[in-house]
């Protein structure tokens, strides 16, 4: 199943189109050594397919409980498929596939060759790069297990393909250090080319407020990202900066702003 990718989130140094929307889909009772050209249903991504209104049948009516005359609960995995074709203009390019959040195990596949397996409620993405066809269709399946006896399970998470730049930072945190007045910032680093250094610079702007409130620089070592390994967690690395914030402007219940 093809449909247009949407962008989402695009900025000009990172690109993102969405891979949600109706995805194909087949429950099974077991793993298929082959998958059936007919026969499918649809189901909806984000979403989970036991849920009413996630999920089609193959006649294209509203799933319900029952799937071929058993009911859904009988199925303990359910294949999720659908095509897609890269941008051309993207090759070159750190392509990263990003899962954020199954509800089972989930083992994906792109082009028919094993990706990774994605445990329940993490969020991952996978270097994939050197995996596409650039200028053909390829083709996306989630083989999702469910967890135990829960009635449960689905993407409940958007599914995307996004083109980085060849260095940045994902999953910033911030921890205000309010006793020794200080704030701290950790977040995700990944470079693809070289070894070199670079700067990492936080800006805090006040809400509402188009200026500067406060901006801080740390200098660091940029490090070749392992790409040995498909997973966004496993290639990148953690830096942390802690900085002194003496004037920090403190919230409180008679100032929380």
């Amino acid at each position: 199943l093809e449909q247009p990718p949407a962008p989402v989130n695009t900025t000009p140094s990172r690109l993102s189109i969405a891979l949600d929307g109706w995805w194909a889909f087949l429950p099974a009772q077991a793993p298929a050594s082959q998958l059936p050209s007919q026969g499918w249903g649809l189901a909806r991504v984000p979403g989970y397919w036991t849920a009413p209104g996630e999920a089609l049948d193959a006649a294209g009516k509203p799933l319900g409980n029952r799937w071929l005359g058993n009911p859904v609960t009988d199925y303990r995995l359910a294949y999720y498929q659908r095509t897609f074709t890269p941008p051309t203009d993207w090759k070159g390019k750190p392509i990263f596939l990003a899962f954020e959040g199954v509800d089972g195990l989930a083992q994906i596949l792109l082009n028919g060759q094993p990706l990774a397996w994605l445990l329940g409620w993490e969020y991952e993405s996978y270097d994939v790069a050197d995996r596409l066809r650039w200028g053909e269709t390829n083709t996306l399946t989630v083989v999702l297990h469910t967890r135990g006896d829960s009635p449960r399970a689905g993407l409940y998470g958007s599914v995307s393909l996004r083109a980085m730049p060849d260095s940045f930072t994902d999953h910033l945190t911030v921890q205000p250090l309010v006793d020794s007045r200080r704030v701290r910032f950790s977040c995700d680093l990944w470079h693809g080319g070289a070894a070199g250094s670079a700067a990492l610079r936080f800006i805090v702007t006040p809400r509402g407020s188009g200026g500067v409130e406060k901006h801080f620089l740390q200098d660091l070592p940029l490090d070749p990202a392992d790409r040995s390994r498909l997973a966004f967690s496993t290639q990148c690395r953690r830096v942390e900066a802690t900085f002194d914030w003496p004037e920090a402007h403190l919230w409180n219940l008679d100032d929380p702003y």
